[in-house]
């Protein structure tokens, strides 16, 4: 088995979802370092990316709602690694298609909630 085979499982993991790791559901998270190992392994695999684009876009919208109530260097790192595998994701030369991606990002409002996490900010 393989890192990129145990990264997809990971990501699918009914028992122990990344989202909760997010969430901070969990007593051990773990989805900071499950991003970094994504942002350099993501160009290895297609499917990698349809796995981890929808979580990225979802912590992205879990995220910037933290975002907007509080101030944490933890939730600061969080979005610091979500853009990164985020940028990584939608490579041309990775993602061809755009509208999934970008049909992923208008269904749960993140460009709209990124706004406003930026506006309360300033």
């Amino acid at each position: 088995m393989n890192l990129v085979d145990n990264i997809h499982k990971v990501l699918l993991n009914e028992a122990q979802p990344p989202s909760q790791s997010f969430l901070g559901q969990l007593s051990v998270p773990f989805h900071q370092i499950l991003l970094q190992v994504i942002y350099f392994r993501a160009h290895c695999r297609f499917w990698l990316v349809d796995a981890t684009l929808p979580l990225g876009i979802d912590a992205l919208r879990l995220t910037f709602d933290s975002a907007r109530t509080q101030l944490d260097l933890d939730l600061e790192r969080d979005m610091e690694l979500l853009f990164a595998v985020f940028d990584q994701c939608t490579r041309p030369d990775i993602n061809v298609s755009s509208v999934t991606w970008l049909t992923r990002c208008q269904d749960p409002d993140v460009i709209k909630s990124s706004l406003e996490s930026l506006t309360r900010q300033m």
